[in-house]
């Protein structure tokens, strides 16, 4: 018999992964935050946001078209924030990349906010929202 298992990483920022299996297999000895669940699992049609049709375990994003960042930025943005479930893949758009273009913002600004970005406590669904809210903060304080 053939079982479905949903596994969620625990919190906010994770994804759900559902696979069958024939094996008996305790998961928790390799998904320390595994939950079964019994709910229906449904796959939607949408948009890829790697850069690479045949990435199929790590997304490769990078800037959109006429966006030039520097490969840190770009590194920051792949490796600590998607990969570390900080921002979900799909809200990688256009607009989120021109707020971090360093021909629009200075460089130090755009490295605070990567950071703070980071440090939140649950994923950041709406960036292209949060980024300039915490931008005035950040010219607020540098003016007092």
């Amino acid at each position: 018999m053939s079982r479905s298992k949903n596994i969620s990483g625990g919190g906010p920022r994770s994804e759900p992964l559902a696979f069958s299996h024939d094996i008996d297999l305790n998961l928790r000895d390799y998904f320390p935050y595994y939950e079964e669940s019994n709910h229906p699992f449904k796959l939607t049609t949408g948009h890829s946001f790697s850069q690479r049709s045949d990435a199929k375990l790590v997304p490769i994003v990078g800037p959109a078209r006429g966006v030039c960042l520097p490969y840190n930025i770009v590194f920051k943005i792949c490796c600590a924030l998607v990969q570390h479930g900080c921002i979900p893949g799909p809200v990688l758009d256009s607009k989120f990349y021109e707020l971090l273009d360093p021909q629009r913002r200075d460089l130090a600004s755009i490295e605070y906010v990567l950071e703070k970005l980071y440090y939140l406590k649950e994923c950041c669904y709406e960036p292209v929202k949060w980024i300039p809210a915490i931008s005035l903060h950040i010219i607020i304080a540098t003016k007092k």
